[in-house]
């Protein structure tokens, strides 16, 4: 078995995903609303990139169940490249979030005989963790993790879904933002209290 999925950059049905995202309004939205946040809280402004690759790689995984690694491979070379923490807490952020989430897919792979995650999910995880450290996979994975289960919860209830598979990407976007963004902080907090 494949432990690294081959990248493909060259994608054409990729490159069209990222078209059709980068052109609606919910990616501008998206962009928008972090651009702000990071304007407001005085985030780095080496995080603008991440926001365009985030909300794109936002939009195309909650419409086509699908991570393209024209966005995910991006945001984690730029990661390593630009984060706001150094080389090193990069480097093992990238390489904890790559195996964390590759190992986990491996295994729910075998246990359920189909594919639990993607290998988007885990290339996405190891783009986190390069911008955020190995200290922002806890919090991305607890905010994620608590976002899906009240919308597996809302499908269940409100439309009587059951078992269908939905993207897990949109929920690491968000709790991985929150964890780069503020995760010094919430860190802080937790440690104190």
């Amino acid at each position: 078995m494949k432990i690294i999925n081959y990248i493909n950059l060259k994608d054409p049905e990729e490159y069209a995903l990222l078209r059709q995202a980068l052109t609606t309004r919910k990616t501008h939205i998206i962009s928008l609303i972090a651009l702000l946040h990071v304007i407001a809280t005085t985030q780095p402004l080496v995080l603008v990139p991440l926001i365009f690759l985030f909300a794109s790689a936002f939009i195309v995984d909650a419409k086509h169940m699908i991570l393209p690694d024209i966005l995910t491979i991006p945001a984690l070379i730029l990661g390593l490249i630009a984060a706001p923490v150094s080389l090193t807490a990069s480097l093992i952020g990238a390489a904890t979030g790559f195996i964390l989430f590759a190992g986990l897919e491996i295994i729910m792979t075998r246990v359920l005989g189909r594919p639990a995650l993607g290998w988007g999910d885990v290339k996405l995880l190891a783009a986190i963790g390069a911008w955020g450290g190995v200290l922002a996979l806890p919090l991305t994975l607890l905010i994620a993790s608590i976002a899906a289960t009240h919308y597996i919860l809302y499908r269940r209830i409100k439309h009587k879904i059951k078992n269908d598979p939905f993207p897990f990407g949109p929920f690491l976007i968000v709790g991985g933002w929150i964890a780069i963004t503020h995760g010094t902080q919430i860190w802080a907090f937790l440690c104190n209290n």
